[in-house]
């Protein structure tokens, strides 16, 4: 078998530079813990053989590609209202809306945006025991 062109030094190794190249961005995908390991990944070399007129010259373009995978879908829930001037939207980080949480770090109560619950000055508490 003849061997026509030798891929490893085409173009000046141009080529086998920018297959390694792909194949790097495609172990970094494998990698990425935000994609799913088991889809398949693909590189595509592609050769364009272009020959002139007289048949005797030929250009030929390479391209190298890669398909990766995506990253995996995130999902969250949006609180959504009106701050009395525009619309505002804020992620939802307890069960539900207008509930208090506890901040694993910090073991603060935040509201149910994350956000820090502001000290009350005056007490909301009643004491029924003084009011005879």
């Amino acid at each position: 078998m003849h061997k026509h062109i030798d891929l490893n030094n085409f173009a000046e190794g141009a080529l086998l530079e920018r297959v390694n190249m792909e194949i790097g961005k495609v172990l970094e995908n494998i990698q990425d813990m935000n994609t799913d390991a088991t889809k398949k990944r693909k590189v595509t070399i592609t050769l364009e053989i272009e020959p002139n007129d007289r048949r005797e010259l030929a250009n030929v373009v390479s391209s190298v590609k890669s398909t990766l995978v995506p990253t995996t879908a995130v999902s969250a829930s949006l609180m959504i209202g009106h701050d009395g001037r525009q619309v505002i939207g804020r992620e939802l980080k307890s069960a539900m809306p207008g509930q208090y949480m506890v901040d694993v770090d910090s073991g603060e109560i935040v509201n149910d945006d994350g956000s820090k619950v502001e000290e009350q000055t005056e007490s909301t508490v009643i004491d029924f025991r003084k009011t005879k």
